[in-house]
């Protein structure tokens, strides 16, 4: 029972993972096998080295002095994140409060203040000089200043509980979570029920990995599959596996031996892990008269049965928080301050040609903070007009900025501020409006042959098999006409360079506010593998023409890609393996507003459940077709018709989801476009 954190422990405790038959039937911890397999990194190695030398000089003079390090009305708080990335969006209500269940019951075990710690009374006899231990931290979701341009992330304001988002591409760490308490909780497998880093790296955006069996308590989130089990269903995993992030070892050395421990004095030593639900004082410990601590959370028994951590286990969690404090993300919790307010912006910078701007904003409280806050606007450039959508709010929700009358600006970046003030309180949003003439620029490289071939869009037909010279290519000489409420297919082909994955997006500038990050403005082309000129798997894609795009010639964005770890991939990227090109389209008034061939053209009822009569007149000779699309662009009917003067035709849309639909009804001359609404 003597201080010896052995680095060696590790591999030691491997073996005993993969020999002892017992092991499988009772609580399945994989830190062991995943340390095993970090520390064959010769880099990973010695940074752990290090670390652990830090933290053991740390936790010595904490020991030596026994002063009060840490003050306990005042805890450290540790802002959370929980990552489900295999489970449903429209679960997000059952899987937040499962987050939020499993963090009270962190909370309670971290501090001794869970409902079963009475049971000490009676079991303490059997371990004398040993006391329940009391961290001084306090776990509590991530509610603010989330990390932007995360797919299936949470929106500001709301728990840090991602819902789809794939965690570091699959891995056990992310970037984008740097600073954050990560708890990732998937499918890792029938015979495991988590595991985690000994020692994690929270600036590194590691995770504690569980198993979807054995996250939180009581029903779970059947939607999700996320439901936790018996033996294990009442959330003790997750605090055995946290400790091990926070440097706690299993309370045991070789099997059937004593020659290691965890380093802990008051945690008596044994010789193998113990299972079920064994009687207090039941088992023997390694050291003569000593009884194995079986109700410890770094046991492995059942959650029911397991109840506390030691003073020296809670001193070793204490010290290893105290290290690593500063890498925790600032600001994010409602946890540990008063009650207040604060505003974020969904999009803080807004590009423009000179065209007006517009700003979402949320408005959120901490900690129960209920008051009215008067909402206003300053630094506005001169004579441009600024307009809220409220002058005020009291309940958190969203608003907006409208900035008009700025075409007469200079090319500059400029900065307005919205202000939120009420009970002596006040916070603001800084948000840059940067006034520019022209698109963002954007370049791959040519350290392989990753390319565009060929463009078809309209009367655009860019074909170019060679190897690009360059990353970027302006064809923005190449023009066509395009007219809104129409339908154009969209073909991109690609060159892989080998037996490599490759993505396209296309953007087009459709407001013409010189700035690709719109909403309706990207189109995902798909991808291709080890092709030498070949179509994407998206190609064609049937591109509809807004009714509101702005008229006049804008720009369209093609940029082809070498599939990486970068999912966050932007128009405006530079240095990637890949290459981009630019076009020029003309949007022109909706053909429907130019030809009369189709005359008192009607689509009823609408809405309808899917079924419609289609009915005009015509004085034509011209056979037509109909052609139906879904929101993203993607047909889902096309039939052609010969030529009739009075036509009256039942469509059958069953079984269509509910939504908007784009009909098109075109000849060679004319094309006319119908917004259809199935209920």
């Amino acid at each position: 029972m003597e201080l010896k954190f052995l680095f060696t422990h590790c591999l030691i405790s491997f073996f005993l993972f993969i020999g002892m038959s017992t092991y499988s039937q009772t609580r399945t911890c994989g830190m062991v096998e995943h340390m095993n397999q970090q520390l064959q990194n010769p880099e990973f190695s010695r940074e752990y080295e290090k670390k652990q030398t830090e933290f053991k000089v740390a936790l010595a003079q904490r020991l030596e002095s026994r002063a009060p390090v840490f003050n306990r009305s005042n805890p450290i708080i540790i802002p959370v994140a929980v990552h489900f990335p295999e489970a449903q969006e429209t679960d997000r209500a059952c899987l937040e409060a499962l987050a939020q269940n499993q963090i009270d019951i962190l909370n309670a075990d971290y501090t001794a203040t869970n409902s079963d710690i009475n049971l000490w009374d009676t079991a303490s006899s059997f371990y004398p000089g040993v006391n329940p231990g009391m961290a001084t931290i306090e776990f509590c979701i991530a509610t603010q200043n989330h990390p932007v341009g995360v797919a299936g992330g949470p929106l500001e304001g709301s728990p840090a509980v991602t819902i789809g988002y794939n965690f570091g591409n699959g891995a056990d760490q992310d970037a984008n979570w740097s600073g954050y308490m990560n708890f990732l909780v998937k499918d890792i497998g029938s015979g495991l029920l988590g595991y985690s880093p000994l020692g994690g790296d929270v600036l590194a955006g590691q995770s504690v990995v569980m198993n979807i069996n054995a996250f939180g308590s009581g029903a779970g989130c059947s939607g999700s599959g996320i439901v936790p089990g018996a033996p294990y269903d009442l959330g003790r995993t997750v605090t055995h596996e946290l400790g091990h992030f926070y440097n706690l070892d299993h309370p045991w050395g070789g099997v059937g031996a004593c020659n290691l421990d965890d380093g802990i004095a008051d945690t008596p030593n044994i010789s193998s892990p113990n299972g079920g639900c064994p009687a207090p004082g039941s088992v023997d410990g390694c050291e003569p008269n000593e009884k194995a601590l079986t109700m410890n959370y770094m046991d492995y028994v059942n959650d029911a049965c397991m109840f506390m951590l030691t003073e020296g286990q809670t001193d070793v969690v204490d010290t290893y928080i105290s290290t690593i404090q500063n890498q925790f993300k600032q600001n994010t919790t409602p946890c540990g301050v008063t009650a207040s307010f604060n505003l974020s912006a969904m999009n803080n910078s807004y590009r423009t040609c000179g065209n007006d701007a517009a700003f979402d904003l949320s408005y959120f409280s901490i900690n129960g903070f209920d008051s009215t806050v008067a909402l206003e606007v300053s630094n506005v450039p001169q004579g441009v007009s600024a307009t809220l959508s409220q002058d005020e709010i009291n309940t958190p929700g969203d608003f907006s900025l409208a900035l008009t009358n700025i075409d007469q600006l200079d090319l500059a970046d400029y900065t307005v501020t919205v202000t939120a003030s009420g009970s002596g309180l006040s916070a603001s949003a800084n948000l840059t409006l940067s006034i520019v003439d022209t698109v963002c620029s954007a370049a791959g490289n040519l350290d392989f042959e990753t390319a565009t071939t060929a463009v078809v869009f309209n009367n655009i037909n860019q074909r170019d098999r060679a190897t690009k010279t360059a990353p970027y290519n302006d064809f923005t000489s190449v023009l066509t006409d395009i007219n809104r409420e129409s339908s154009y297919d969209l073909s991109v082909r690609v060159h892989t360079d080998g037996d490599f994955e490759v993505a396209t997006t296309v953007w087009i500038d459709w407001n013409q506010n010189c700035n690709f990050s719109d909403p309706g403005e990207s189109y995902d082309l798909g991808s291709a593998t080890a092709v030498f000129d070949e179509p994407t798997t998206n190609s064609p894609r049937a591109i509809i023409i807004p009714s509101d795009a702005a008229l006049g010639t804008t720009t369209m964005r093609v940029s082809t890609r070498f599939v990486n770890t970068n999912p966050n991939f932007s128009a405006c990227q530079t240095g990637f393996n890949g290459e981009v090109e630019d076009y020029s389209i003309n949007v022109l008034e909706s053909i429907a507003d130019y030809g009369n061939e189709f005359i008192d053209l009607v689509a009823f009822p609408n809405p309808s459940s899917g079924n419609f009569t289609l009915k005009f007149q015509t004085n034509s000779s011209a056979d037509f077709e109909v052609h139906i699309y879904d929101i993203r662009g993607r047909r889902i009917y096309a039939q052609e018709f010969k030529n009739r003067i009075n036509f009256n035709q039942t469509i059958a849309l069953e079984g269509m989801p509910t939504g908007i639909y784009l009909m098109t009804v075109s000849s060679d001359s004319e094309q006319v476009t119908k917004r259809i609404l199935i209920n």
